[in-house]
């Protein structure tokens, strides 16, 4: 049976990277990625926490509105 398209699809849009990766379904069930805590990640006190990814540094930050910001 196909799948019926995302709504991205049914609007016209194309698809972009991050969409279809979003938008994948495989025949397995899905599992819901996993869920970290924001207070976990910044648990020692600091609004500013690095993480290394493919050769390259960013910085996930909380902001002064408690949003939070990935910058490389």
């Amino acid at each position: 049976m196909p799948t019926p398209p995302s709504d991205a699809h049914a609007a016209g849009i194309a698809p972009t990277r991050r969409s279809r990766h979003l938008d994948r379904r495989d025949d397995a069930p899905a599992t819901p990625p996993p869920m970290v805590d924001s207070t976990t990640l910044f648990s020692g006190g600091g609004a500013l926490l690095r993480i290394a990814h493919a050769d390259q540094v960013y910085l996930l930050r909380i902001t002064r509105e408690n949003k939070l910001i990935l910058t490389k």
